[in-house]
């Protein structure tokens, strides 16, 4: 027995049917991923032009940071000058980390002499600025709020009349630190050419040794 053609057609027109909705959710769901992807796409691009923003502010706000950090230290190192307070101010707070940083040595002692005079068995005087020891060594450090080739002398005559107004330290080895608010080339240069460390602001960020590896 033959089968029904019309039920064949109606069995072809559903199947026609369903290929053509299959085929239609189909297109539908690859232009949904394909949209998808462009959102993705879209919120990608904009992540990255925020995290090169945010990077762009960062770096802007360390740098406005750093300036006025320099303009602040800058500020008081004249303030410091024209009070006579260089020492106390700025010198001095520095030269504890600075010892430890560099010569991994700590401090037992630190003292003060600014504007005190010690004086020797031969009765001469002679002012020192700060001074520092630890258990075998002595920092002596001389403060001046400008430098001159002439202080570098003055210096060296100063660090070999030591022994005679602190005999008490004639056993630990001497280390001379010259310090200043900022240093210029030729006195760093003259000042590890003889083996005494240069102490002042490095660009005005912070207090530093400028020519430790020098020496």
């Amino acid at each position: 027995m033959g089968a029904n053609p019309s039920f064949l057609y109606n069995k072809v027109d559903r199947l026609e049917e369903a290929l053509i909705r299959l085929a239609d959710a189909q297109a539908k769901t690859q232009a949904e991923l394909a949209d998808f992807k462009n959102e993705m796409s879209d919120f990608k691009q904009e992540m990255s032009d925020f995290k090169n923003e945010m990077r762009f502010n960062l770096e802007k706000y360390r740098e406005e940071s750093r300036n006025e950090q320099r303009r602040l230290n800058q500020e008081l190192g004249n303030i410091s000058k024209k009070m006579g307070t260089i020492v106390e101010d700025i010198i001095y707070p520095a030269t504890r980390p600075l010892i430890s940083r560099y010569f991994n040595e700590d401090i037992n002692y630190i003292e003060t002499y600014s504007k005190i005079y010690k004086t020797n068995i031969k009765k001469e005087m002679e002012e020192f600025d700060i001074i520092a020891t630890t258990s075998d060594k002595l920092f002596l450090i001389e403060v001046k709020s400008t430098m001159r080739d002439s202080y570098i002398r003055d210096f060296k005559n100063k660090i070999n009349r030591f022994p005679s107004y602190f005999p008490e330290y004639k056993n630990r080895r001497l280390i001379p630190i010259m310090a200043s608010l900022t240093m210029q080339p030729n006195s760093i240069h003259q000042l590890t050419k003889n083996k005494i460390y240069a102490m002042a602001y490095r660009e005005w960020d912070y207090m530093d040794i400028l020519n430790f590896d020098g020496i």
